[in-house]
């Protein structure tokens, strides 16, 4: 079975229990459907001295369908940062799933997901997921499975909901990994524009659409320690992405509509459903964050000029 079709790329930052349960997880016997491909799994590790790689080093022999990867980051990253340096350095061909240390695959679905993505050979993939109570958050993709041909129903897809693990893409190559490195570092979904220039600097532009639920997120999930002014970025790296593919192919592609809510609209939003105990709301720590960056958004609101940086 081949190794370089695919690769899970899980990163994670403290959370040694949840890389367990994904690695119980691969375990399950529906893995053992994979047609022809044994995918490379690559825990990258953000938080090294936490016991990860022993318990890596334990699962290698275990993991019948995969090949186990252990990395571990000298210095902390974060979840972007971590998953672009991790395609950069170690995957050179294939397809990239990445994947969330705080959510679950469900296993019969993912490899209905990963089979199908290599027979049908997308340039780009999306899967279903869902979080929340009764899983009332998520992507919510309609119609049948199969494959999208249209690009502008196609981006939208792709920029739906923004989840991680939602998304597969091709492994890039030297000038995409350039285009991301130099223009959406920071952005916090720096796996968006992979995705994005994947799909639209391909001749064929072809969209694999799996609307049965394949992925979801753990009861965690509300639990925000990054701001939610990070939304505005999602609409935002997407739409420079497909500029700079019009750019690329000299093909002028559709872009997504701008998001109508504000960076202090999202900033008061975080803490008002934080303050009144909202399911969606921050830790501790990150509340205090965005208590003490108040005249930096506040400053931003009211001043005329407008900076190109990503929020964070």
């Amino acid at each position: 079975m081949e190794s370089n079709k695919f690769t899970i790329l899980i990163t994670t930052y403290n959370r040694p229990e949840k890389i367990k349960r994904h690695l119980m997880s691969f375990e399950s016997i529906y893995w053992n459907g994979l047609i022809d491909c044994k995918p490379t799994i690559i825990i990258s590790d953000d938080s090294p001295g936490g016991g990860l790689r022993e318990l890596c080093e334990e699962y290698q022999g275990k993991l019948k369908s995969f090949n186990l990867m252990y990395l571990e980051r000298k210095k902390r990253l974060g979840q972007g940062l971590n998953l672009f340096y991790t395609i950069k350095t170690n995957i050179k061909s294939g397809y990239v799933w990445g994947v969330g240390d705080d959510d679950i695959l469900l296993p019969e679905q993912s490899v209905d997901f990963i089979n199908n993505i290599n027979k049908n050979t997308p340039d780009v993939a999306v899967c279903e997921f869902r979080q929340g109570d009764n899983y009332k958050d998520g992507t919510f993709f309609s119609g049948k499975t199969g494959i999208i041909n249209d690009v502008g129903v196609g981006l939208e897809l792709v920029a739906r909901f923004g989840k991680l693990t939602s998304v597969v893409f091709k492994a890039p190559n030297n000038k995409i990994i350039q285009l991301v490195e130099n223009n959406f570092l920071g952005c916090m979904y720096e796996d968006r524009p992979f995705a994005v220039f994947s799909y639209l600097c391909s001749k064929r532009k072809k969209l694999y659409l799996k609307t049965e639920l394949t992925a979801v997120g753990d009861s965690d999930y509300g639990l925000l320690r990054y701001s939610q002014r990070v939304f505005l970025n999602l609409t935002n790296c997407i739409n420079l992405a497909v500029k700079l593919s019009s750019n690329s192919t000299g093909v002028a592609f559709p872009k997504l509509k701008n998001n109508t809510r504000s960076e202090f609209r999202w900033w008061i939003n975080g803490l008002y459903a934080t303050i009144r105990g909202a399911n969606v709301r921050y830790t501790r720590s990150r509340f205090i964050k965005e208590i003490m960056i108040a005249p930096k958004v506040i400053y931003r609101k009211l001043s005329p000029v407008k900076n190109n940086k990503w929020i964070n």
